[in-house]
């Protein structure tokens, strides 16, 4: 098949509408509306002057504005960005809540840090507690059920201890270092 540069496809009489419409890429309810507005390149026949079309199409594009649907289809146009803009503005304040809901690091690691030390001091009085010389003279039996009470005993106050941190104010002394 023959290439046709689109000069020659300009320059061409179309044998309908439709063949204008999909040669020289323009819509055809735009050709029919030209048409009706008084373009004189649509023949009686049905053909259609491609070199006439065009230049008639860039002269007199204020008569192809149909009143109603132009105005019509800006509103729809505005209605649609007042949505997207309803969408971004939900996102951006979604994003904010997230942020805002994250934790801090430093925070968490601050936190981490006095929980380590808490059960560091436990562990060193539980070991102080534990002495050999508490264990003197004691059943393997004795030294057992003495280590479970202690453990035990180990176990409460370090939870109690962590539980009683005050998360807000570790957060506080983070964002006062971060911004710092």
């Amino acid at each position: 098949m023959k290439k046709t540069n689109r000069k020659t496809v300009i320059n061409r009489l179309f044998p309908s509408l439709r063949s204008a419409a999909a040669a020289l890429g323009i819509p055809l309810d735009l050709l029919k509306r030209a048409r009706n507005a008084g373009c004189p390149n649509f023949r009686a026949s049905g053909r259609v002057d491609g070199e006439g079309l065009k230049r008639w199409l860039r002269t007199h594009k204020a008569a192809l504005r149909t009143p109603g649907k132009d105005e019509k289809d800006e509103e729809i146009l505005q209605l649609q960005i007042q949505k997207l803009r309803l969408i971004n503005g939900q996102l951006e304040q979604a994003a904010k809540r997230a942020e805002r809901d994250l934790v801090d690091w430093k925070a968490s690691k601050a936190l981490f840090k006095r929980t380590c030390d808490i059960f560091r001091e436990h562990v060193r009085r539980f070991l102080l507690d534990q002495s050999p010389a508490r264990l003197e003279n004691k059943t393997s039996n004795q030294i057992r059920t003495l280590n479970e009470a202690a453990y035990r005993q180990f176990c409460s106050d370090a939870m109690r201890d962590v539980a009683n941190i005050d998360l807000d104010a570790l957060c506080e002394e983070s964002k006062k270092t971060k911004a710092a």
